[in-house]
């Protein structure tokens, strides 16, 4: 399947978690694009990876700007997973994470989530990454492409 994996980060934590999440869907031989959030879906996607960090409990803007312009009628009913950065003591505590708003989000629009949101801890908001993340970021993918049981040609393209 050919797919995308949206995110919104400032501090270059999220696209290092896309990046891993992507070396596992590649290795179930799917297609994926790495999209910011500012950027435009190609019309060709069958799923999505959306990934924000958790501010405050919160959303960003950017990725709410990116689902009201981007997902529409077309994408009803098709697969989708979420991902989110947030702080290491909060995701331990099981605090509300950007992960779990994306999923909210994009089930209103009629999107249906293969894998539950995959929360990533972070020891401070410019990092790093705490320990493991990397590991379950590749396992996370790899999860997500088992359960699309799709077939693509395996490659990673960016814009």
């Amino acid at each position: 399947m050919k797919g995308a994996i949206v995110y919104y980060g400032k501090w270059g934590h999220l696209r290092s978690v896309a990046e891993m999440i992507i070396k596992g869907l590649i290795e179930q031989d799917h297609e994926v694009a790495l999209l910011e959030a500012g950027t435009r879906l190609p019309e060709e996607m069958e799923f999505m990876i959306v990934g924000a960090p958790t501010k405050l409990g919160k959303l960003p803007s950017e990725v709410v700007h990116f689902v009201k312009r981007e997902i529409d009628d077309s994408w009803k009913g098709k697969p989708f997973a979420a991902f989110s950065t947030g702080d290491s003591k909060n995701v331990k505590k099981g605090e509300p994470q950007a992960a779990e708003l994306i999923n909210d989000l994009l089930l209103s629009k009629g999107l249906i989530p293969v894998v539950p949101p995959y929360k990533a801890g972070v020891t401070s908001m410019k990092g790093p990454l705490a320990e493991g993340v990397m590991a379950e970021a590749y396992r996370f993918g790899l999860h997500v492409g088992e359960e699309l049981h799709g077939e693509g040609s395996g490659q990673v393209t960016e814009r």
